[in-house]
């Protein structure tokens, strides 16, 4: 894989465009296509948001909410902030004599970023309810169908930015400077598995006495600077996919591919290593056959292992999904 921002076609916005939009909008542009929540059908507007604003204080951020609902007195209600289809953080209310809400919910975790939040409101499960909330609704199936439950609903007309433009344009900034940081790092890791095959090759290094294959050596470095660093990656990338990374929550679209990537590079890094053992005679290592904790199957890629062109057009979508410009003379 050679250097992963120096083979790239321009794409994307024309940077005069670029320069001309507000950073919001424009960052919003960069990441649309992006999966959102999925509204039921059969969702039932119990809740009207009429207002939601993010508020700072001291080192705090608030959420100020208004709404109204057309739910019984003390009924539990959630309010499920979500981005991407993931919850955030979720606040439960309990509905006032008056139907009308009046919360200011503090952030937990504030991580400014191009995608919005979103809030779901959800009914919390009749079991949780008071007998008297869950006697109205279960006694009246036509306001309150049993067939729509859970009694939900994302409120995408109130769909909120996390912070302000500047933090926004910071946090992006930053996001781009980590993805790029982590398929460089993927690129060095194919590049280890390489340049110590051509090693063997020559004969300067994980070669025993006798010329044969050093496979204690040789198993070491691939255990240590290969699958390891790879299962570490692909442990952090999936529990941003999973939602359980609030920094990572806003980019699952390009982290997907960054995962593609960790799994093609431990694909071409076992493979590799498999033929080494089978050149010289020996059984293929287990480690190599079934890496523990490490995904090798790559979409697309059943009957043959990716090459370095295939490597490079992954990292050119990622570099798409967040509008990562390549460099002229191409560094970083």
């Amino acid at each position: 894989m050679s250097n992963p921002t120096s083979q790239r076609p321009a794409r994307g916005l024309p940077r005069t465009l670029r320069r001309s939009i507000p950073v919001i909008a424009l960052l919003g542009l960069l990441l649309a296509g992006a999966p959102a929540e999925a509204q039921s059908e059969n969702s039932r507007a119990y809740v009207t948001i009429e207002s939601v604003k993010v508020r700072a204080d001291d080192d705090a951020r608030f959420i100020d909410v208004q709404a109204t609902v057309s739910l019984p007195p003390g009924c539990k209600l959630e309010f499920v902030l979500t981005r991407q289809s993931a919850a955030v953080q979720t606040n439960l209310v309990t509905v006032p004599e008056n139907r009308k809400v009046r919360e200011s919910f503090k952030i937990e975790t504030p991580s400014p970023s191009a995608v919005p939040y979103t809030y779901l409101t959800r009914i919390a499960p009749l079991e949780d309810q008071p007998r008297a909330v869950r006697r109205a609704i279960e006694g009246d199936p036509k306001a309150y169908p049993p067939s729509i439950v859970p009694f939900q609903k994302y409120h995408f007309d109130k769909s909120f930015p996390s912070g302000t433009e500047a933090e926004i344009a910071a946090e992006v900034a930053r996001v781009r400077k980590w993805f790029k940081s982590e398929y460089t790092a993927l690129a060095k890791l194919d590049q280890v598995v390489s340049k110590a095959r051509k090693e063997v090759e020559e004969g300067t290094d994980y070669v025993d006495r006798q010329g044969g294959l050093d496979a204690k050596k040789w198993r070491k470095m691939m255990d240590d600077e290969v699958l390891e660093p790879l299962r570490q990656a692909q442990k952090l990338y999936n529990e941003g996919l999973a939602g359980n990374r609030a920094d990572l929550i806003a980019y699952r679209p390009a982290l997907a591919d960054l995962r593609t990537l960790s799994s093609a590079v431990a694909l071409r890094a076992t493979s590799r290593s498999i033929e080494l053992y089978e050149e010289k005679g020996l059984s293929p290592a287990e480690e190599d056959k079934a890496p523990e904790a490490i995904v090798t199957k790559v979409p697309g890629f059943n009957k043959r292992v990716p090459k370095g062109s295939d490597l490079q057009k992954i990292v050119n979508r990622i570099n798409d999904k967040l509008d990562i410009e390549e460099k002229k003379d191409g560094g970083q």
